[in-house]
Parts: structure tokens; sequence; C-alpha cells
């Protein structure tokens, strides 16, 4: 599959927004988590409190790993966006 882009965590977590969905290697295992419909996260970045931020075809939002046990959670901030030109962008 095609990656389309890379971020690493200051805990060490490797992310790849892949074709088949978010990628995450812990440094033994890889996982995979999906954006809502399954969408293709082609952007990455993570900011200073460590949250990855992600975004594909009609979605942004951010990832967290808000227990520190490796689960992370998605938070959506396109969902709360009023306005049609969201769905017809990347």
């Amino acid at each position: 599959n095609q990656n389309w882009a890379l971020a690493q965590s200051g805990e060490g977590y490797v992310f790849a927004g892949n074709n088949g969905g978010l990628l995450c290697f812990d440094g033994s295992r890889w996982d995979k988590m999906q954006l809502p419909e399954n969408q293709t996260p082609r952007a990455l970045g993570i900011d200073r409190q460590g949250r990855l931020f992600c975004g594909g075809f009609a979605e942004f939002g951010f990832w967290q790993d808000v227990r520190g046990n490796g689960i992370w959670e998605y938070t959506s901030l396109s969902a709360n966006l009023k306005s049609d030109l969201v769905e017809k962008e990347e």
C-alpha cells in the first residue's frame, strides 16, 4: 500500500498515514487505526502536547493517548464545522 505521511511522537511512536488506515508502531508491533468512514489519512503532525493531528478526505482531527496506555482515541474537528466545503476537500 501507499504511505502518504510519517510522524514520530516524543514517546517514540511512529505513525504512517497509509491507504489502509493510520498505522502506529510502538517499537515492537504495528496497530491500525481508522478515521471515520475509513478515510485515508494523508497528512500528519504532532503538537507539543503529544496530540497527533490527522487529515484525510473530508475529515480532520487529532488522536491522543489520553490514558497513557498506548490506546489512541480520535477527536474529529471537522465534524463541528458547518460548511459544505469540508465534504469536498482533502
